[in-house]
């Protein structure tokens, strides 16, 4: 088991010393190796590994092998080259010697001490900002836990103690001392003027950031810019001495006793006397609610900029030794950095305070005031144009963040906020710090372009621009001081869904190295360059924030005797949609993101951090990684939205059935039933099959073989069911020829088919294209009665619709028999239909939804109630079929069902919407009543392939859900990347399983780009946009092609829709993009004032969502299968001012 010195305990776990020498000896380019144990400055106890290389060693590569190999904790954390390994005078190796080789950094480089004074001073520097004594030449100040912040003050200190002006990227390319001294010797003119002390006698301006909040809380408060924190304190407190230290903070401060006056709009300062600040202290008993409701209420106590100190300071006596402390700050005399300044200088005043001592804090050189002068005299100018022009390039088109958003967003922006934190272990945070040291880069940059990536992944955008702090104080002057230093930057990138995260993150360190040089310009001034057209429900250029909390100050939390531990409040705001803070610490990196409580729910947020988590994780172990491949998604995810995707797997019927055998069977069973009803004209079950039987044996006589085109080319009624029935029984395949269609795609569709026989009636003879032969059905009459036996199988063709097509040219879609049984048994099921109903055909044979419609019918012994063109396009003589033949199901568009008015016809059991989106006050007015669905289903797909279903009160959101894949069909969102995409993220929709029709007829390229192969499974390519609900449901987004966006903001014109039809005096509406302006199409009521349509929609919409012009028309014009006439609506002269009716 070896020597008992030679195990040793490292981060908990017992390593034995032998194990990891052996591994280590085993590594590329190693001749020798020693493992020893050694503490570091810290006192942190870690492997060392002490090589001996023919080469220059490539340590990182020795890692890697050893990471392969071992658990993290066995790596060696420290790998340091010798000549050779020292041996005793007994030959054993000198471990005490080579304990003795100085270790100055992680990555194992010898120290070298200073050579010259330069580097002297450097040294000077890291030391006082890193907090380490010892440091050699040759160390990488990112190793040493530099990071981009320290790195501008690094710069001041530079400016300051030696004089010499520096830009961040050559801190970055120089990290070393010996590297720097060079560019700090080679000099450079140029130097940034000092902030000087100025006449307090003369009008003191505002800072350009403080005149941002100024004219912000004149216009409509400034709430969301307090700032807060709070403490619960335990022990024996002084509270003369805590309000004296306060008081001292306030009068060493002068922004913190500022007041801002105006003068002919502008806005200067003016100081308070310190002596007038008061600390209130106030009883629990005096408080009513819960303490941490009650120091949530005293942030949302509005500031008085004219009069009021910046800083209030509340004191809550719980018991005789516990109290809360509670302070607020405005942001215009504050920020986070402050707050550290207040905690230090709190804790170090009391103490003095206790002990009767002077204070302890040296005079600040200069006061904010100063700065502001400095600032306004020093960028302005060619400077300010300068850098202006940087950010002008940088940010010039950028296009708003379209996150996908549980609300729709608010006319006004909102900043009620929720919050939800986690916690990563300590392993993933040093392997993050590793690949960022590694890469070249700082942590920020790369937690940055992983939070990117989750954007980008989440929003399928590439113009990905995200904000966060620049802390602004790039003066050595200004680190004492309190303030609002803090800037903001907007940090611009493409992401390429095809480049590695590598690649991604390089580029976003040279954004960022840019954006830290230009950091002094004020964010508003940037929006005013950029022209940014404001926005009432948004923040322009950005809309999501990122900071890594690694500012310095906030010492020990504890004033003398008592401890103090944070108290947070109870209320959460938002400036931003989406805002994550991540804050390291020793147990790993704590993720926190906040969001708008009015556009995002709580499962969604967590969701997204959890995405977030998991991107980190898989750039931690390969950077390499193209951006697209990342995984986003936990196995515990996938297997659900897997499983969700995943109808039922049953049998609806026997093996082997078909739909002609089927029907004869229901036939037998039910004969004497009525099988149809046209008028005052039926057709008995048994009637219907001998009928069918002779048409099937008369077209098997003409020669028609299984699978064979057969054409219709027929009119509404009893014939037409006899057609299709017939041409299934000789095992043909029938094509709808719809009379209504113009002659030249009559003879496309004729020549594309191929078809040499066309059922048809000698009243429509002439209107038929010449070519194929024109069966009459009455020349079936005398045949055979017997059933045809055609040896028909599930995979026969059943039949060929045609849909409209990219090219011009419609598409035949082929779909087997197999597919249509899996439809009707699914939803017979799920419809519980039985032989005493009555379904109306309500769409045309050329719309596959007939197809479902019809054997709905004749395979459950039901009648199928016919019914001509006229009556469908006659709402009264529509209404009078649905009552007269006791129709109980019916199927149509929401569009016509909008027409229908629920409750007058009381044999309905159940309403189908299909065809196009649908939307709640559909459902609510229908399931009130009776059970309602919605369906969705391309062609290809055979009619519907997903499905909701509601009651009354069930409705959800304002678009409805299309629920979830019927029986033995699945369905997959998938990403633009390939991948599955996650709850609430928007994709495109596959569908897989029986119900996948065949192809296009005569389409290979068209067949071969839809219809694909997807992890063995063949799948079709909808074209649709859908996304997850958190319930298990699918909710359509809208077709792909069709993606409508105004002034940059992506918008779903179905929302639109609902919410102006919910507006007063609205009986139907549709909304349209027409010259890049939004249309409303509505039907209006006797009530309707356009005023106070405007007025509705303008407080439940943002702006660019308001429809530009509303236009009256009778009527919601409808195509002849139900749906919305969108081109009969463009065709409208709507870009007129004044509204006018419509006229068909």
């Amino acid at each position: 088991l070896g020597r008992k010195d030679d195990q040793v305990k490292i981060r908990g776990y017992r390593v034995e010393l032998g194990e990891v020498q052996l591994r280590l000896q085993q590594a590329p380019g190693v001749r020798q190796a020693v493992v020893l144990a050694r503490e570091d400055r810290e006192g942190t106890r870690l492997l060392a590994g002490y090589v001996v290389s023919d080469e220059p060693l490539d340590k990182e590569a020795v890692q890697l092998y050893l990471k392969l190999s071992l658990p993290d904790y066995m790596v060696p954390g420290i790998l340091l080259q010798v000549d050779e390994i020292p041996l005793t005078t007994n030959g054993k190796v000198d471990k005490r010697k080579l304990l003795e080789v100085e270790v100055s950094s992680r990555q194992g480089h010898v120290y070298e001490a200073p050579r010259d004074e330069t580097e002297s001073q450097l040294l000077s520097v890291w030391s006082s900002l890193l907090g380490i004594t010892q440091i050699g030449i040759h160390d990488n100040f990112f190793e040493l836990g530099g990071h981009s912040l320290m790195a501008m003050r690094m710069l001041a200190f530079i400016r300051k103690q030696m004089g010499t002006e520096l830009v961040i990227k050559q801190i970055f390319e120089y990290p070393t001392i010996a590297a720097l001294a060079r560019c700090v010797n080679s000099g450079n003119d140029g130097l940034l003027p000092a902030i000087l002390k100025i006449d307090r006698n003369h009008r003191i301006p505002l800072s350009f950031s403080q005149e941002r909040l100024w004219f912000i809380d004149k216009l409509s408060g400034s709430i969301q810019y307090h700032l807060q924190w709070g403490f619960h304190l335990t022990g024996e407190l002084n509270i003369d001495a805590l309000e004296s230290s306060f008081r001292e903070i306030i009068a060493r401060h002068e922004v913190l006793r500022t007041v801002i006056r105006e003068e002919d709009g502008v806005g200067y300062q003016l100081l308070r006397d310190a002596a007038g600040w008061h600390m209130q202290c106030i009883s629990r008993s005096e408080i009513m609610e819960d303490v941490h409701v009650w120091i949530g209420q005293q942030a949302e106590k509005p500031f008085d900029l004219a009069s009021d100190f910046m800083l209030r300071v509340s004191l809550v006596t719980v018991a005789e030794r516990e109290y809360y402390l509670s302070g607020v700050v405005h942001h215009i005399a504050c920020d986070g950095w402050s707050i550290g300044i207040i905690v230090d200088e709190l804790v170090n005043l009391y103490e003095s305070k206790l002990k009767g001592d002077p204070s302890p804090l040296q005079p600040l050189p200069v006061q904010y005031a100063d700065f502001a002068i400095w600032q306004r005299n020093w960028l302005s100018g060619e400077v300010l144009e300068k850098k202006l022009s940087y950010w002008e390039q940088q940010l010039k088109g950028v296009a708003p963040l379209s996150l996908p958003v549980d609300y729709p967003y608010p006319a006004e922006q909102r900043i009620r906020g929720g919050r939800v934190t986690m916690m990563t272990d300590h392993v993933l945070h040093e392997r993050l710090e590793a690949c960022a040291q590694r890469e070249g880069v700082t942590l920020f940059m790369l937690l940055l372009a992983a939070f990117k990536v989750l954007l980008h992944r989440s929003s399928g955008q590439e113009d990905i621009c995200v904000g966060s702090p620049a802390a602004g104080r790039g003066q050595q002057e200004t680190e004492g001081l309190i303030g609002f230093f803090l800037n903001t930057l907007a940090l611009r990138s493409h992401v390429d869904s095809n480049q590695s995260f590598s690649s991604l993150l390089q580029e976003i360190k040279q954004t960022t190295l840019g954006a830290y040089e230009h950091q002094e310009v004020p964010f508003e001034k940037i929006v005013e360059v950029l022209g940014v057209e404001r926005d009432r429900t948004r923040n322009a250029v950005f809309q999501v924030w990122l900071v890594l909390q690694n500012m310095p100050g906030g010492g020990e939390l504890r004033l003398g005797d008592v401890e103090l531990e944070g108290a947070g409040s109870a209320t959460i705001t938002s400036q931003f949609e989406l805002n994550l803070d991540i804050t390291p610490f020793r147990d790993g990196l704590r993720l926190s993101l906040t969001y708008c409580a009015d556009l995002f729910n709580e499962p969604t947020v967590t969701r997204m951090l959890s995405h977030y988590q998991h991107i980190l994780e898989a750039i931690a172990s390969d950077m390499s990684l193209r951006i697209g491949s990342l995984p986003m998604l936990s196995a515990v995810e996938t297997q659900q939205l897997l499983g969700w995707g995943k109808g039922e797997l049953t049998s609806y019927y026997p093996a082997g059935s078909q739909l002609s055998s089927l029907f004869s069977a229901q036939a037998c069973l039910t004969p004497e039933s009525t099988a149809l009803l046209f008028g005052t004209d039926s057709l008995s079950y048994n009637a219907l099959e001998i009928r069918s039987n002779q048409l099937g044996n008369h077209l098997r006589q003409l020669g028609v073989q299984r699978g064979e085109l057969v054409g219709i080319f027929m009119e509404r009624g009893i014939n037409m069911i006899v057609a299709i029935l017939g041409i299934l029984k000789a095992g043909g395949a029938y094509v709808p020829l719809e009379p209504s269609y113009p002659h030249e795609r009559l003879s496309y569709l004729l020549e594309d088919s191929g078809c040499r026989l066309v059922i048809s009636t000698m009243d429509l003879e002439s209107h038929l294209p010449l070519g194929p032969s024109i069966i009459y059905i009455d020349e079936a009459s005398t045949k055979s009665t017997a059933l045809p036996d055609a040896g028909i199988t599930p995979t026969d063709l059943a039949y060929v619709i045609y849909t409209s097509g990219s090219t011009g040219h419609p598409k035949g879609v082929l779909i087997e028999h197999g597919s249509v049984v899996n439809l009707i048994g699914s939803q017979l099921k799920t419809f519980g239909i039985d032989s005493s109903e009555r379904i109306l055909q309500f769409s045309n044979y050329s719309f596959d939804a007939s197809v479902e419609q019809i054997f709905l019918a004749l395979l459950s012994g039901a009648t199928l109630v016919l019914m001509d063109k006229k009556t469908q396009l006659d709402p009264v003589a529509f209404e009078a079929l649905l009552l007269t033949q006791q129709v109980t199901h019916l199927h149509a568009t929401p569009g016509f069902l909008e027409t229908l008015r629920p409750g007058l016809y009381g044999g309905l059991k159940r309403v189908i919407a299909g065809g196009e989106a649908c939307n709640k006050s559909l459902a609510e007015k229908w399931g009130s009543l009776l059970t309602f669905y919605n369906e969705y289903g391309p062609t290809e797909t055979t009619v519907t392939a997903i499905e909701w279903q509601t009651t009354a009160g069930e409705a959800g959101e304002d678009i409805l859900p299309i629920g979830r894949p019927l029986g033995n069909t699945r369905a997959y969102i998938i990403d633009n990347y390939g991948e599955l995409a996650g709850i609430g993220i928007t994709g495109e929709l596959y569908i897989g399983g029986i119900q996948v029709g065949r192809g296009y007829l005569n389409q290979a390229s068209q067949t071969a780009s839809h219809f694909i192969l997807r992890n063995g499974e063949r799948v079709y390519r909808t074209g649709d946009d859908a996304r997850w609900l958190p319930d298990g449901n699918i909710m359509f987004m809208g077709r792909r092609d069709e993606q409508v966006k105004v002034r940059g903001y992506r918008i779903e014109l179905g929302e639109i829709s609902t919410v102006l039809q919910q507006a007063p005096g609205i009986r139907q509406a549709v909304v349209l993009l027409n010259n890049k302006r939004l249309v409303g199409y509505i039907v209006v009521s006797e009530d309707y004032e356009k005023s106070v349509v405007q007025h509705y929609l303008e407080n439940q919409l943002p702006d660019y969502m308001v429809p530009a012009q509303l236009i009256e028309i009778e009527y919601i014009p409808l195509t002849s299968n139900g749906k919305t006439d969108k081109k009969k609506l463009l065709d409208l002269s709507a870009v007129k001012e004044e509204t006018q009716q419509y006229e068909s």
